[in-house]
C-alpha cells in the first residue's frame, strides 16, 4: 500500500495561500468593530468643567490638559475642550494604536480652522463655523498612538464624540 506524504514546501505554500486568502476578511472584521466615545454615558468624573484626567473610554487624556462640560452652545450633549486658551492638545489611545475614524466638534463663539494630525496619516484640515455640530471623517487607514488636535480659536472647540 502506497502512503502519500505532503512535501514540506508544498505544505508551506498551501498554508501561505490560505492565509493570504483569509487575511482581508480578518482585517475587515477587525476594522468593522468601531468604538464610539461620548461623554454622556458614562459621564466623566466630577462636575461640569472638571479636568478629564487619565484614561476614559480607551483614550488617555493626560493630566490637566482637557476639561469636560455639560451641554453648551449648539451642543446638546457633554463635550471635552482644551483646559486653557491654547491652540492645541493631544490625546493617546490606550492600550494600543487605533485608527481615528471620525470626530464630532462644534465651536462655541469663534470660527476657526481645525487640524487633526497623528504623524502617520495625512493631516485633516477643516474650517469649523459656529452654530452647528460638524462631523469630520478622517479616512485614515493606519493606526497611531497620539492624535494632535489644533484649533485656531483655542478652547472654543468642543469635541462631542470620537469614533475609532
Amino acid at each position: 500500500m502506497k502512503t502519500s506524504t505532503l512535501n514540506p514546501i508544498r505544505y508551506i505554500l498551501i498554508l501561505l495561500v490560505c492565509t493570504l486568502y483569509a487575511l482581508p476578511s480578518i482585517l475587515y472584521v477587525a476594522h468593522a468593530q468601531s468604538t464610539t466615545v461620548t461623554f454622556d454615558n458614562p459621564v466623566p468624573l466630577g462636575s461640569s468643567d472638571s479636568y478629564l484626567n487619565g484614561i476614559f473610554q480607551g483614550i488617555n487624556w493626560g493630566t490637566n490638559q482637557w476639561r469636560w462640560t455639560a451641554p453648551y452652545a449648539s451642543d446638546p450633549t457633554n463635550a471635552v475642550y482644551f483646559d486653557s486658551n491654547v491652540q492645541s492638545r493631544t490625546f493617546t489611545f490606550s492600550p494600543a494604536p487605533q485608527v481615528l475614524e471620525s470626530i464630532r466638534v462644534y465651536t462655541s463663539q469663534y470660527s476657526g480652522t481645525l487640524t487633526l494630525s497623528d504623524g502617520v496619516n495625512p493631516n485633516i484640515i477643516q474650517t469649523i463655523t459656529t452654530g452647528s455640530i460638524q462631523t469630520i471623517t478622517t479616512n485614515w487607514t493606519q493606526g497611531s498612538n497620539t492624535i494632535m488636535v489644533n484649533f485656531t480659536a483655542g478652547w472654543n472647540l468642543g469635541i462631542t464624540e470620537l469614533t475609532y
